[in-house]
């Protein structure tokens, strides 16, 4: 993952050292890619900050790039993610900028507001103890927030999963509020995502009333952050992805057996044991989220080019590609 950093977050890092994460915050950071928006000879040239990165760069396990030029553009305008690539949108960004605060409140991106570097950092952990892979056991939660790392910012919602659909009855306590979950952060009319859903065309020869679907689904999230979202299903025959699996911009979480866990009265249904939340500051779990992506893409553009009819609904996603279909 990358982490872009100004001068002055750095410095705020630098001087945290008695803060309780900061540890934790620390050992993130080495694992990762860093890009320093300011100069090597601004370190050399603050002592505080030479001393730190100093102890910084051993066991340093990522890569250190000092960029010539500011990324993001200053001041950051709030629509910035449009045009940005992969890499950028799964970025954290410890960045002063006298946007932060709009952007942080819009819950797109990880983004720094008011020197919050330490805890922008640690939020992607998956326990207390700064692991970035969790393991829960199904049987016996409640709902789906005991399955979630809280509020965490996202712009895409990929979900995998070829049965999503098999009864309609399921989707309110089901699809529906797991989407609502994912998306309570983002409060806010500018908030717009995008989530793509791949899924059979049909189940034992009967279609479900897809419209109706991409319809619901709108509304529900709109509920949520007072935005329409961009809604797109994949529809193919070949069952190219049986593994359950959501992809967002930081986490993404596997299922064993469905994402139809409760019932119409919100009593659990699944026959599965494990549901596995993987932290994007994990690199494994980052390069494992951008394969599934490649392999969706490929199924896209397949379809695109053969059956183009099977891709419906708004046809946008920042982290997949639809121009073949449109």
């Amino acid at each position: 993952m990358r982490v872009y950093i100004d001068k002055a977050n750095a410095s705020h890092i630098a001087t945290a050292r008695e803060c309780e994460k900061y540890e934790i915050g620390m050992r993130l950071l080495k694992r990762n890619d860093l890009f320093f928006t300011f100069s090597k000879e601004d370190i050399f040239a603050d002592d505080k900050l030479l001393s730190w990165y100093k102890v910084f760069n051993s066991g340093f396990k990522g890569d250190i790039k000092f960029i010539d030029s500011i990324f993001p553009d200053r001041p950051v305008k709030a629509n910035f993610t449009k045009n940005c690539t992969f890499d950028q949108l799964t970025a954290i960004y410890l960045i002063s900028d006298e946007k932060a605060s709009t952007l942080a409140k819009l819950g797109n991106i990880l983004i720094a507001d008011n020197h919050n570097d330490l805890d922008i950092l640690t939020s992607l952990c998956t326990d207390e103890d700064g692991e970035l892979t969790r393991s829960v056991r199904v049987q016996g939660i409640k709902e789906w927030k005991d399955l979630l790392l809280d509020s965490i910012p996202l712009t895409d919602i990929i979900i995998t999963d070829p049965y999503i659909f098999s009864d309609y009855t399921l989707l309110p306590n089901n699809l529906y509020s797991l989407l609502k979950e994912l998306t309570k952060r983002l409060k806010n009319s500018q908030s717009k995502i995008n989530i793509v859903i791949l899924t059979l065309p049909d189940i034992k020869g009967e279609k479900p009333n897809f419209d109706k679907i991409i319809s619901e689904i709108k509304k529900e999230v709109k509920n949520v952050i007072g935005a329409i979202p961009n809604v797109t299903l994949v529809l193919s025959h070949k069952k190219d992805k049986h593994d359950r699996i959501i992809v967002t911009n930081y986490i993404s979480y596997d299922s064993g057996d469905s994402f139809n866990f409760f019932d119409s009265r919100h009593e659990i249904i699944t026959k599965g044991d494990t549901w596995h939340i993987n932290s994007h500051m994990k690199l494994e779990n980052l390069h494992n989220s951008q394969e599934l992506l490649n392999d969706l893409q490929e199924i896209i553009n397949n379809l695109g080019l053969k059956n183009p009819d099977l891709i419906i609904g708004d046809k946008t996603s920042f982290f997949l590609n639809f121009s073949l279909c449109k």
